[in-house]
């Protein structure tokens, strides 16, 4: 997994994401995880996800 996170910081290397949201994004990804609940949406965003409540109207 700690490879995969790697690969994935290194391919958004012109983004400020952090490891921490990209070992989060890695994780979702291999559960087919869509939605992802954040204060920080625009990374994962940035990673291809909808991020609740902003995107969805959720509380």
């Amino acid at each position: 997994m700690f490879a995969a996170v790697c690969n994935e910081f290194y391919r958004y290397d012109d983004q400020d994401i952090s490891l921490v949201d990209h070992a989060t994004s890695v994780l979702a990804d291999e559960r087919d995880v869509e939605h992802v609940f954040t204060f920080d949406p625009d990374d994962f965003r940035t990673l291809g996800f909808t991020v609740v409540p902003d995107d969805t109207g959720e509380a």
